[in-house]
């Protein structure tokens, strides 16, 4: 055992009343934060989740808030929660036995629907930031009208056809809204979606904030697609974000690499691949 797992041990027995016996690693998403299940002792399974840096940090706090003010079915349940002011620690109920997509089917695309309804339809937890207040993310095609190159040199436009319909897609980021009242997981993907028999549970939450339903479905949809499911077309989704988020990840993907987390910009890039086309669909493009 490292040093570091030493210590996170020795966190999560003295949390929990119970010596983590055995750990197994959690891949996927792209947080670079410390993630495994544990065996206990006592026979319980959990699951761990530790910063490694002070960004982290911060996405752990902000996380733990949700968990700790939203009692709801599609909420993790929190099990403890260690801040000692630099690393904090969060265990969670373990989920490791839900089926987490991708794959992708039709019906499982509807239940993630279902349920970003049930999180649209709860009460914010108190003090969320709005979607607004995180405006400069969804700029992506006014930046990149200023300065294309980055965007251009992905290869997912030749010039001519970004000429022709950038200005089309400013006109749609510009006019629409990110104004609402509604719960956002603003982060809906199948490596945040737990999906057991009876409910669908999310996970990491440090997205979370106050807007328009609508954007966490479009932006599922994309996901979807992006990941081997079905076109957001086949769903029962209207593609009123779709131009904003496409922008969004265009801007993104554009941007140079994350040392801490690299899966994010080749990500970015696969989902905006599915994405664009989308928004030039909807705005008849």
């Amino acid at each position: 055992m490292t040093d570091e797992r030493a210590k996170i041990a020795a966190r999560v027995e003295r949390l929990l009343g119970s010596a983590p016996v055995a750990w197994h690693e959690v891949t996927g998403g792209h947080t670079p934060a410390g993630r495994a299940r544990a065996e206990l002792a006592d026979g319980r399974t959990v699951f761990c989740k530790w910063a490694v840096h002070e960004e982290s940090a911060k996405w752990l706090r902000d996380e733990k808030r949700v968990y700790g003010e939203l009692q709801a079915g599609f909420v993790a349940q929190l099990l403890a929660f260690e801040d000692d002011g630099a690393l904090p620690l969060l265990v969670l109920e373990d989920l490791g036995h839900a089926r987490w997509p991708p794959p992708w089917t039709a019906e499982l695309a509807r239940r993630g629907l279902d349920a970003l309804a049930e999180v649209a339809a709860t009460p914010p937890p108190p003090g969320l930031p709005p979607l607004a207040a995180l405006e400069e993310l969804f700029h992506g095609w006014r930046d990149l009208r200023e300065a294309p190159e980055p965007f251009l040199a992905l290869g997912v436009l030749p010039p001519e056809d970004f000429g022709r319909v950038l200005p089309s897609l400013v006109e749609a980021e510009e006019a629409t809204s990110l104004e609402g009242d509604e719960l956002l997981h603003l982060d809906a993907r199948g490596d945040n979606m737990a999906f057991l028999p009876d409910r669908v549970v999310f996970v990491d939450w440090n997205w979370a904030s106050v807007g328009p339903a609508e954007l966490d479905r479009d932006y599922f949809a994309i996901h979807v697609h992006a990941t081997g499911g079905p076109r957001p077309e086949e769903l029962p989704v209207e593609g009123r974000y779709a131009a904003v988020l496409a922008g969004y990840l265009a801007f993104q993907a554009s941007l140079p690499p994350i040392p801490t987390a690299p899966t994010v910009r080749p990500a970015q890039l696969g989902h905006l691949r599915f994405a664009l086309p989308w928004a030039l669909r909807v705005l008849g493009l």
